[in-house]
């Protein structure tokens, strides 16, 4: 199994072909825009080994509609060096990224783009963390505080946490971090072995990690 790793490359300018709310092709603009759209938040594919063989990297090409919240409401490929699965996965995927929306007159507007994405395919890496996860955000900056003060993550995650992995000392074993929400990734990675991150928020209340290796 191959991922797109972090290392997903967007080719800049993009180039504006149009705008509008709706879906339907435009003609091709020429306005200035105040800021054209970024992507902001992308979950990395996973890839089966026959749609990518053993090649380091891919190319696609593609047109999209950027909505003014940032989403995709349509994308077709235009050109790729990778084969049929590989197009049709990616497509799929980038479909659900999220991208910081055209500004034009300093308001959000919805473009027309070609984009051009460079995907790196690495072999996903694994690491060993622990976890403590409460619903109280005053308990996770006193936890906090008791880490930076020497407390050992393993004893606090027992006594506090309220993840099924508590009784292990929050122990998450040989997992990618892609299992991890997308808010939490980019804390988790940035960690040396021993160190923790400050509270962050999830979905099911605020959590604080520790890179084991």
């Amino acid at each position: 199994m191959r991922v797109l790793a972090a290392g997903l490359v967007l080719l800049v300018p993009v180039c504006i072909i149009g705008a509008g709310g709706g879906c339907g092709m435009p003609e091709e603009e020429t306005l200035t825009y105040d800021s054209l759209p970024e992507l902001v938040d992308y979950t990395p594919i996973s890839f089966p080994r026959e749609a990518v063989g053993f090649r380091e990297s891919e190319r696609l090409r593609v047109r999209m509609h950027v909505t003014r919240d940032g989403e995709i409401d349509h994308i077709e490929p235009l050109f790729s060096t990778g084969n049929e699965a590989f197009v049709r996965i990616a497509i799929e995927s980038i479909r659900l990224w999220r991208f910081s929306p055209a500004r034009l007159g300093g308001k959000p507007v919805a473009v027309w783009v070609i984009q051009t994405f460079v995907v790196r395919l690495e072999a996903p890496s694994v690491h060993t963390i622990r976890e403590i996860l409460v619903s109280n955000k005053a308990l996770a900056d006193s936890l906090f505080v008791l880490l930076r003060a020497g407390a050992p993550f393993d004893s606090l995650a027992r006594a506090c946490s309220e993840a099924p992995s508590a009784p292990d000392g929050g122990l998450m074993r040989r997992i990618q971090l892609d299992v991890l929400p997308v808010g939490c990734r980019a804390a988790v990675r940035a960690l040396k072995p021993g160190e923790f991150t400050s509270p962050l928020q999830r979905q099911e209340g605020w959590a604080l990690y520790s890179l084991v290796e």
